[in-house]
């Protein structure tokens, strides 16, 4: 685990959760000490400078909502489920309504009953299991998304693929675009700074004069704040990402810790597209808003598929209000959505609703596929084949991963399937769809002892099998599937690297296994039978140190090797692994590269954070640093910082042999060959 100064922005919160101790009957995963362990995990990095970063605000107050969450539905708001009382697994059932009747009882009876009251006839009604709904297509139509690079087509972006020229966006899964708060389309870059209220549209050659092109200013509302968070360049097409945030006023919800009432502030998602046939003068030319807080995005083609998380509120006599998730398009009203588009778990007992719909952004003539589920979701995964959610719920006392799948179809979006596995998942890489099954990796708590599990799952979300007790006493810090590999890292105080067999979806096993201090906390493939790990160091006691970069031979899975490794002086971080799309990979030049701060104690004995961004050769399996490039110097560091405008780099792209860094107010442009700063542009 990190050392205790680098998690000062989580320790008053953890003190705020002390009272939990108080509760009886808690669930041992939700014991300050495991919240501790998840924040840690969640969270490695320290609190930059003197304050606390928005990013860091955001991260406490995400991690406070994801433990409140987590006791509502564990105080008498699970979903009810069919458990398999071989795996422990389960498969909630959903019911397709027909009208609005049952959505309307649905919240009447949930307003009736608090979260710590009991759930009536829930024994009974599980043993009446009904049958779930199959995902098309099935496991025999689905074609391989996935494979190691050098064996198959690889779903993820690799250090050797043949599309090269400048920089794109690190995803997971190729077919499958991620926004991000850089785009560049070989000739413009796209940024959005911190602030979230403007666009820098950038022409980045030639490096020596630089200039901006336009600046969009993102529309905003008299009663509501409007941010971009995240961008697509299709073409001559730019995509935003827009939050919309309204303080709810006299609504409240109920967040069932002792009867607590909380004000809510209800989120929007807005999508705004522009045409930039002219990059010097933008033109929007369609809105689409949808209820709920972003959970995420994805992009095939040109559809874009929205993710948000709509909590219903509730009035000061605490009856339910807006029951119904609303969707509108251009200056048109909301509309609801329709009951047949809604899906719900019998008996469960929560008032979010997970809502997803599928805009062709290049017909604006092309009706909207809208669903939406009552339920919740954390991570966001998907495949060319269906997109997935996956939470986590508490049951008994045992911890779960509710996961919600949207099959694609020709007119957009398919009936949702759902399942559940035992424990909680990582992040997004924890799941992963392969011949038409999803491969699903936890770590689980059982009588306060910890371990790890791979689940299988078919089309329709059913557990065909799982292989458990990985590494017992330790947690997940990172997974990579790829093709019939499955790559998992756990840490305590050392780095195992474990490698499974999913080849037979009956009988997962471990083929080979690998210990070294420290641990990755994110896998890339980068050639053919190699593995990148980004992480820490760390000592015997499990002490981090150190920035670690490791290069993993997996040519022979029984016995994984560590080729090389590069150790970073002690004090460094980065967030790279949680970041992960700060991470660029340069084919032509068989490199990566990313952001990477040290914290230093200057002569007046006050801390500050040396801002970098390294880049290291990855050329005959092994690791080097190239260069360490800059945007600022110190003394103009702790001027920005000081107004507030964070100098740190947040992202790297590049065109040809020139590589650009990106800060909030500031672009610089390097050569990839000798490090050599050739221009600058504030903004």
């Amino acid at each position: 685990m990190m050392k205790k100064k680098r998690n000062g922005q989580t320790e008053p919160l953890l003190e705020a959760l002390r009272p939990l101790d108080q509760i009886n009957s808690l669930p041992p995963s939700l014991s300050p000490t495991q919240i501790s362990s998840r924040l840690r995990l969640q969270t490695p990095q320290p609190a930059k400078r003197r304050g606390l970063t928005l990013r860091h605000v955001a991260a406490a107050a995400a991690a406070l909502a994801i433990v409140i969450g987590a006791i509502a539905l564990w105080k008498g708001l699970p979903y009810l489920e069919v458990v398999n009382r071989q795996t422990g697994d389960s498969a909630p059932l959903t019911e397709v309504l027909q009208d609005y009747s049952k959505i309307e009882s649905y919240f009447k009876d949930l307003s009736a009953h608090p979260a710590d009251e009991s759930i009536a006839g829930r024994e009974e009604a599980m043993k009446a299991p009904a049958e779930s709904p199959t995902m098309k297509p099935t496991m025999n139509d689905v074609p391989e998304d996935n494979a190691l690079a050098g064996q198959a087509t690889n779903n993820s972006a690799t250090v050797n693929e043949a599309d090269t020229g400048y920089g794109k966006t690190n995803i997971q899964t190729a077919g499958v675009e991620e926004a991000d708060i850089l785009k560049n389309d070989g000739s413009t870059l796209y940024f959005v700074p911190a602030l979230g209220k403007t666009i820098q549209i950038i022409a980045p050659r030639p490096a020596g004069s630089m200039k901006v092109l336009s600046q969009i200013s993102i529309p905003q509302e008299s009663n509501k704040e409007v941010t971009v968070s995240e961008l697509y360049v299709q073409g001559n097409r730019l995509i935003a990402i827009c939050r919309l945030t309204t303080p709810s006023g006299s609504k409240v919800y109920n967040a069932a810790i002792c009867g607590l009432r909380m004000p809510v502030y209800q989120g929007e998602a807005r999508i705004l597209i522009y045409n930039i046939g002219d990059r010097s003068a933008p033109k929007l030319e369609r809105t689409y808003t949808q209820d709920g807080g972003i959970l995420s995005t994805r992009m095939i083609g040109s559809t874009l598929y929205l993710i948000t998380q709509y909590t219903v509120t509730q009035d000061e006599n605490g009856t339910f209000i807006d029951y119904i998730p609303t969707t509108s398009e251009g200056e048109g009203g909301a509309k609801k959505l329709n009951a047949a588009d809604i899906q719900i778990l019998p008996d469960a007992k929560t008032p979010n609703y997970l809502v997803v719909s599928a805009l062709d952004t290049a017909d604006a003539k092309k009706t909207v596929s809208r669903q939406a589920v009552l339920g919740s979701g954390n991570e966001v995964y998907c495949s060319t084949q269906a997109l997935y959610t996956a939470s986590t719920v508490y049951d008994d006392d045992v911890e779960y991963t509710t996961i919600f799948g949207f099959p694609f179809s020709q007119e957009g979006l398919g009936k949702s399937v759902s399942g559940r596995v035992r424990g909680h998942v990582l992040n997004q890489f924890s799941l992963d769809s392969y011949g038409g099954a999803l491969r699903i990796a936890t770590t689980e708590t059982v009588n306060g002892s910890t371990s790890s599990r791979v689940t299988i799952l078919d089309s329709s979300l059913k557990t065909l099998s799982a292989l458990t007790n990985i590494a017992p006493g330790e947690e997940i810090y990172a997974v990579r599937f790829l093709g019939t590999k499955g790559y998992v890292v756990t840490f305590r105080q050392t780095d195992p690297l474990f490698v499974l067999d999913l080849s037979d979806t009956s009988s997962p096993k471990i083929l080979g296994e690998l210990k070294i201090p420290g641990f990755s906390s994110y896998l890339h493939p980068v050639g053919e039978n190699l593995l990148l790990g980004i992480g820490q160091d760390a000592d015997e006691n499990g002490t981090t140190r150190g920035v670690k970069l490791s290069l993993f031979d997996v040519s022979h899975p029984e016995k994984p090797q560590e080729v090389d490794s590069l150790i970073l002086p002690n004090g460094t971080f980065t967030d790279a692994p949680s970041e992960y799309k700060s991470i660029l990979f340069l084919p032509e030049e068989n490199a990566v590269a990313f952001p990477i701060a040290r914290e230093e104690i200057g002569k007046d004995f006050r801390s500050y954070f040396d801002e970098t961004y390294c880049v290291f050769s990855l050329q005959d399996r092994q690791i080097s640093l190239l260069h360490t490039l800059r945007n600022y110097t110190k003394q103009e560091r702790l001027a920005v910082d000081s107004n507030g405008l964070d100098s740190s780099i947040r992202r790297g792209t590049y065109i040809g042999d020139t590589l650009y860094t990106l800060s909030n107010s500031r672009i610089c442009a390097f050569s990839l060959s000798s490090g050599e700063e050739l221009g600058r542009l504030d903004f």
